[in-house]
């Protein structure tokens, strides 16, 4: 699903999925696996104007992923990966179809 803005302050969406974003953020952090204060931490392509799709969020504490040293924000999508060794599209790939699974029980 998409959703085109019209103005040139709205935002261009893609793939927008309230409920992924939900069991995403029952799961427990991806990098320290505290299960307390988890955010749906968007990854991907994005740019002015454009969050990337919902599928793509990983499951990260607030620290891991905005505030701490070593978080996602501080560091960068290729220096974070490096820094905790996480194939991100592996993993994203990987919650995906655990979502999925749960979905068609």
């Amino acid at each position: 699903m998409m959703s085109l803005s019209k103005g040139p302050h709205e935002r261009l969406d893609f793939a927008r999925d309230r409920k992924y974003l939900a069991w995403i953020r029952t799961q427990p952090c991806l990098t320290c696996r505290t299960t307390r204060g988890i955010e749906a931490a968007h990854t991907g392509k994005a740019g002015m104007g454009i969050k990337s799709t919902d599928y793509s969020a990983l499951p990260l504490c607030g620290p891991c992923h905005r505030t701490g040293a070593a978080s996602y924000h501080n560091l960068g999508e290729r220096r974070w990966s490096d820094a905790w060794g996480v194939d991100i599209g592996a993993r994203v790939a990987a919650y995906r179809e655990r979502y999925n699974q749960e979905q068609a029980k």
